[in-house]
């Protein structure tokens, strides 16, 4: 039999905002950012879902062609992972180089392998598999589906719904007061300009991998600067 569920591979929460969105209710999962950010979202997609292949490359592990692995993730049934890079990047010697009009994509292995083996229960069933099973009767060879504002993203976020929501915090009066402390430590004016600081970007869903990690040193660079350790920090939580 074929495997039932098919073992699509699990974004945790945690990871969403480094690898991305999701497309409504398929398994497509967008990002976007600048070039040298993509080398951060690779290795968290990496993280996750162990080896990647393009989806030209997954007939290293499937006998298909591009146009069925376009066909199966339109399906909902093979996950494809997008970085979009939005700007320039200047070359080795000093030269601009152009914007990606393709995305970066990538099919987890443990999926093409999952694929694979529908095939080999298949043939142990002496069943046929018809090349219109495979790639429908248009075959996709073009992958119009991958861009950003395609028709085919656009009916998928209609059938899901607006995945993206406002991020709210509720503090009470004791942990704002922490917050308005730990603000003027670092020279701020209070919680709001800290608060904004590190949510800002975060509940306008625009912070990628990288711009996470930078925000992190930039913190860590503020305790440092202020004086006050780790340590010290974790004694004024308790205290308070």
């Amino acid at each position: 039999m074929a495997l039932d569920p098919f073992p699509f591979v699990v974004v945790p929460p945690e990871l969403e905002k480094i690898i991305g969105k999701r497309d409504g209710p398929s398994h497509v999962w967008r990002q976007s950012g600048t070039e040298e950010e993509c080398s951060a979202w690779y290795d968290a997609l990496c993280e996750c879902a162990d080896r990647c292949v393009s989806p030209g490359g997954v007939s290293m592990y499937c006998p298909v062609s591009r146009a069925a692995v376009h066909r199966r993730v339109k399906d909902g049934k093979l996950s494809l992972f997008l970085f979009h890079v939005t700007e320039t990047k200047s070359g080795l010697f000093r030269r601009d180089r152009r914007v990606r009009t393709s995305p970066y994509g990538f099919v987890p292995v443990s999926e093409c392998k999952a694929w694979k083996k529908e095939f080999d229960d298949r043939a142990v069933r002496h069943e046929e598999i018809t090349r219109e099973d495979l790639e429908g009767a248009k075959p996709d060879w073009d992958g119009e589906f991958l861009e950003w504002d395609s028709r085919w993203r656009r009916e998928q976020l209609e059938i899901g719904g607006e995945r993206d929501v406002n991020l709210v915090v509720k503090l009470s009066s004791k942990e704002i007061d922490v917050l308005d402390k730990a603000a003027k430590s670092f020279g701020m004016a209070g919680a709001d300009a800290l608060a904004t600081m590190i949510l800002g970007d975060v509940t306008h869903g625009g912070m990628s991998g990288y711009s996470f990690m930078r925000l992190g040193m930039k913190i860590s660079r503020m305790i440092e600067k202020s004086g006050k350790g780790v340590a010290a920090w974790k004694q004024l939580l308790k205290r308070s």
